[in-house]
């Protein structure tokens, strides 16, 4: 299966038990009723971002669903948040990027900011944009993203939720999700 579309989405839940809690961050997101296969991160070639509630239209329930998807539970009472950033090049004939990130207490920007840079370094890396600058073999991390990120199209999700409950769990998921 050669993915020729893709969607981003998000949700988060809370319950008493964590399994419940994940289930209901699937329904926020829209995508529960699918049997979720995770996958890691190539954006096929010739594979269109699409908006969510297209996406969740053309989703059947019970279906095999193949997507990249970050998660994050607590129990403790904190900031949890869950994003996925993509990276996909000007040229529809090449291959692009996804990266998922979750970390505790960030903002939603921070977590924003961390996974489309992820997204581009994990994209021009692979794809060789290192370049010699004033006799430099290698940029740091923040040269490559500054030099190559108006080279790509990039987009992300993110959801955060403040945890207070200490007697139930809180999931956080952020989700591309893969249609044929």
């Amino acid at each position: 299966m050669i993915p020729k579309k893709v969607f981003l989405t998000k949700g988060h839940g809370t319950h008493r038990h964590r399994l419940q809690s994940f289930e209901l961050a699937l329904r926020d997101a829209g995508i529960a009723a699918c049997n979720i296969v995770n996958v890691s991160s190539i954006v096929p070639p010739h594979c269109s971002l699409i908006p969510k509630k297209e996406g969740v239209f053309l989703l059947h329930p019970g279906e095999i669903t193949y997507c990249v998807l970050s998660e994050v539970h607590t129990k403790e009472p904190k900031t949890i948040g869950a994003s996925v950033g993509l990276a996909i090049p000007d040229s529809t004939d090449e291959y692009g990027y996804i990266a998922e990130y979750h970390e505790p207490e960030k903002s939603k920007l921070e977590l924003k900011n961390t996974v489309e840079e992820l997204a581009i370094l994990m994209l021009a890396t692979t794809k060789g944009l290192t370049v010699k600058k004033e006799g430099k073999t290698n940029l740091s991390d923040e040269e490559i993203v500054t030099q190559f990120k108006d080279q790509m199209k990039t987009e992300s999700v993110t959801d955060i939720v403040k945890h207070t409950d200490s007697n139930r769990w809180s999931t956080v998921v952020a989700v591309a999700v893969f249609i044929e």
